[in-house]
């Protein structure tokens, strides 16, 4: 019986039924020594039978099932004798078809450059390889393959495990394409650029850096000692105490100025800008940014900045800068108590010699006359041109007025002598007011206008003369308190108008806009010009009541003209210092527009260029206010004052209006058409509207046009005109 069990048993093992199970013999005899030998050989089959099915799972796991390509390849026939899933669906073959494939009908490589990998696999000299696969469609796919050597039934195979790289090919190209282009762009770049690995505290310069300091890229090492050695000794300890306050705060940008000294021994002005790089820790781990040479733009602001403070025939201080002076001076004189002196000149019968010898001799004389008399004054005198024949010269640390009357003298001595202008013999004189500190006057508007008062006394006593100010003319000041009565009354009374000047294309003659203008209709004097009560108005503070019914005036006439398709351009409202500084600037502006019905996009608001800077930070946050609401801003008689190109930048400006000082002269002053050019240049380059005012002739409207400005204000089209009028030429 036992043996009769054995033989079923083997018979179901045979049929590879591992499951069958004998009864444990009780007896030693031989036939249970049998079954027993057979129960441990059952037990090893089924150990095996486990062993093998471990293995095809892992087999499953790490060939047929495994996302990567996986290959078996005979490297003797180059037949491809095994694949996985993952290989099908790569190279877009069935299974039927993957087994007739050659090695070689996927990889573009020869059958022998093929073979010759193979090879170098079998005998381990490589593992890695980086080609061209060919896939059922046809199309290339770039991979990189590991292989290694394999044995199979016996045999030696090799196994391939295929990645595709074409999208990271791809990217690596783009990434070479872009590193080339800002290759490219760093050597085209006027910027130096440079990097700064915090971690490593290694530095990058780009060679457009170096070449900005004069070396060669060789010449200059990449190292911050390098960057610290070029500092200029004056800048060296705030910039690197900036750099290292910069690093330690939360700031992501900071811009700063210094000087760095060239490879030929100068220093040039620097603005740096840089970005902080943070880590995952909000530490910073590197600082990238631009040093740009400010040499062109500091000599154009230096440049431009001389042109405002200085009169452009002779050089001199303009009034703006002779008032600093002056204040400064007062300033000084009153701590130590000194006295300051201002002679106010004007040059007798000048009218005169313009008319006959023209305006190109008129300024010859003007420029002589300024180099005779700065060379009898002290240096620490200031002489300046405020008007076009009048002249001022402030005296400094005057112990008594012997010191003023020998340098009058000494003046008008010389003056006496014959001019030659040309072919022409010219004799002229001056007449001279002083008025001095304190006696005469508080502060440099004071003494500058009693100065001028005494001036016109010398020039009603027969000119070629000096006169000091005394309390006897302060019958202007009693002429003062009765303007200004009479303004009071004039508000009062509604005795202002708005007359309006069309501002025209130079182009096409087409009116673009209109500026109002504030005009008095005395009940017994007429008409009074702005310059008569304008300034006065502003010195009483009076000039905010005006303003403000010139705009709730224009406001509505405005919108008047919008309503009946009348006008549909632009009107500009000039607003003094005085309305721009009223805390209720802005409300007054809305509550105006909304009680007019005016759209904002109607008006441009004109400011002058001198109002701006008295405060900067204030100016910008009114006008982009005004600016948010839909409100254009120009700035009227640009390059007067103190022009600065930070604080351009920095305004929602959209035109510059160019003086009409320079204007005047522009058709024979040189000084005067290369400020406007520069005045044109600098807006356009700023992206704002430029237009010039005060224009009269064809010939300074065409020097304009042709240069760039093409809107025209001036009596040239049209001079102001009273409402009436102004419709009737808007209609036609």
């Amino acid at each position: 019986e036992s043996l009769n069990n054995v033989s079923d048993a083997a018979r179901q093992i045979a049929m590879q039924n591992f499951d069958v199970s004998l009864p444990q013999p009780t007896s030693n005899d031989e036939i249970s020594n049998v079954v027993k030998a057979f129960r441990v050989m059952q037990s090893s089959l089924n150990q095996y039978v486990i062993d093998i099915e471990k293995a095809k799972k892992r087999y499953e796991t790490l060939f047929k099932n495994n996302k990567a390509v996986e290959l078996i390849i005979n490297p003797n026939t180059q037949e491809i004798v095994d694949f996985n899933q993952a290989a099908l669906d790569f190279y877009g073959y069935s299974a039927d078809e993957m087994k007739k494939l050659l090695i070689s009908d996927i990889n573009t490589l020869s059958a022998q450059e093929i073979q010759n990998e193979l090879e170098d696999v079998q005998e381990h000299k490589r593992n890695y390889f980086v080609f061209q696969h060919r896939l059922a469609d046809g199309s290339i796919k770039n991979v990189e393959v590991y292989s290694g050597p394999l044995e199979l039934d016996g045999q030696p195979h090799i196994y391939s495990i295929v990645h595709d790289i074409s999208k990271r090919i791809s990217i690596e190209k783009e990434k070479n394409e872009i590193q080339e282009r800002l290759n490219l762009a760093l050597e085209g770049s006027s910027d130096g650029l440079w990097d700064w690995d915090l971690v490593t505290n290694e530095v990058y310069f780009s060679p457009r850096y170096k070449e900005m300091l004069g070396y060669r890229d060789d010449e200059f090492f990449n190292s911050f000692a390098s960057f610290e050695e070029h500092l200029h000794p004056e800048d060296k300890e705030k910039t690197l105490n900036f750099v290292t306050s910069f690093l330690h705060s939360t700031d992501i940008y900071y811009e700063q100025k210094f000087r760095m000294r060239t490879n030929s021994g100068e220093y040039i002005p620097i603005m740096a800008r840089a970005k902080k790089v943070l880590d995952l820790n909000e530490k910073a781990i590197r600082l990238t940014g631009t040093h740009v040479d400010m040499s062109e733009i500091t000599k154009a602001q230096e440049n431009l900045k001389f042109q405002a403070e200085h009169d452009a025939l002779t050089a001199l201080p303009n009034r703006l800068l002779f008032l600093d002076r002056l204040e400064q001076s007062i300033k000084h004189a009153k701590r130590h108590e000194e006295k300051v002196a201002v002679l106010f000149m004007d040059l007798d019968h000048f009218k005169e010699i313009n008319d006959s010898l023209g305006h190109d001799a008129g300024d010859e004389l003007l420029k002589k006359i300024s180099l005779l008399v700065q060379n009898i004054i002290r240096m620490s005198d200031t002489m300046a041109r405020i008007g076009g024949d009048e002249f001022t010269i402030m005296i400094e640390r005057i112990e008594n007025n012997d010191v003023i009357i020998e340098i009058v003298e000494k003046i008008m001595e010389t003056l006496r002598s014959p001019q030659m202008l040309g072919e022409h013999t010219v004799y002229t004189s001056f007449s001279v007011g002083i008025a001095i500190y304190p006696d005469d006057g508080k502060n440099a508007q004071e003494l500058l206008k009693n100065a001028d008062a005494a001036m016109y006394k010398a020039k009603s006593k027969g000119r070629n003369r000096y006169e000091f100010y005394t309390e006897d003319m302060t019958i202007k000041a009693m002429q003062r308190v009765l303007l200004e009565n009479s303004i009071r009354e004039a508000i009062k009374n509604e005795e202002f108008e708005v007359y309006y000047q069309p501002q025209v294309d130079g182009r096409n003659d087409k009116i673009i806009g209109l500026e109002a203008l504030i005009r008095w209709n005395h009940p017994q004097d007429g008409l009074v010009s702005p310059l008569h009560f304008i300034p006065l108005a502003e010195e009483t503070g009076l000039i905010v009541h005006i303003d403000n019914w010139v705009m709730r005036t224009v406001m509505k006439q405005t919108y008047t003209w919008h309503q009946n398709d009348f006008y549909k351009d632009r009107v500009s409202i000039n607003i003094s210092v005085f309305l721009l500084n009223n805390s209720d600037f802005i409300s007054f502006v809305k509550k105006s527009l909304q009680e007019s019905q005016c759209n904002p996009e109607w008006l441009e608001f004109e400011i002058t260029e001198s109002h701006i800077i008295l405060d900067v930070n204030k100016s910008i946050k009114i006008l982009q206010e005004l600016n948010s609401m839909g409100i254009k801003i120009s700035i009227d008689d640009f390059g007067t004052g103190y022009s600065s190109l930070a604080y351009l930048k920095r305004l929602p400006i959209d035109k510059l209006k160019i003086d009409q000082s320079f204007v005047r002269d522009i058709m024979s002053d040189e000084s005067d058409r290369e400020i406007v050019r520069t005045i044109i240049a600098m807006a356009k380059n700023l992206h704002m509207n430029v237009i010039a005012e005060g224009v009269e002739t064809k010939e300074q409207k065409e020097f304009l046009v042709q240069n760039g400005c093409h809107e025209i204000q001036g009596y040239f089209y049209y001079k102001p005109l009273p409402i009436t009028e102004i419709n009737i030429i808007l209609k036609n």
